[in-house]
């Protein structure tokens, strides 16, 4: 495991400015987990995990902040750093509301994006 401070509110209340966040690498990741990957940028972000897409070929993370409305774009599974299990020091778990707002938000993803090509195609 390792930890990082956070700089930003995007995922308050559960995690806050200058909280300090233990990262643990798991073999999968699931829906509602509080991942951190490392951004276009190089930064290191830690939002909530929707679930995943078939895209290009290969298997794409979805993530979302708990304080967006629209999901961040697709994500290689390969920058994802890990689930965050500890919350100043203070075990985390995923709630089963958060895993099941998560679910809904990628549900309704995936159902725009089908209707999208769909109407495309007609």
């Amino acid at each position: 495991m390792f930890t990082a401070h956070v700089s930003g509110a995007c995922m308050a209340p559960l995690i806050r400015e200058n909280d300090q966040v233990g990262i643990r690498r798991r073999r999968f990741y699931l829906p509602g987990d509080v991942v951190a990957y490392t951004n276009d940028r190089g930064e290191h972000v830690c939002h909530r995990l929707l679930g995943y897409a078939w895209h290009r070929g290969t298997w794409k993370a979805m993530t979302k902040s708990d304080r967006a409305l629209a999901i961040d774009g697709l994500l290689a599974t390969d920058r994802l750093l890990g689930r965050v299990e500890r919350v100043n020091r203070e075990l985390h778990r995923v709630r089963f509301r958060s895993r099941g707002g998560a679910f809904g938000h990628w549900i309704r993803s995936i159902l725009g994006a089908l209707h999208r090509r769909v109407r495309s195609a007609i």
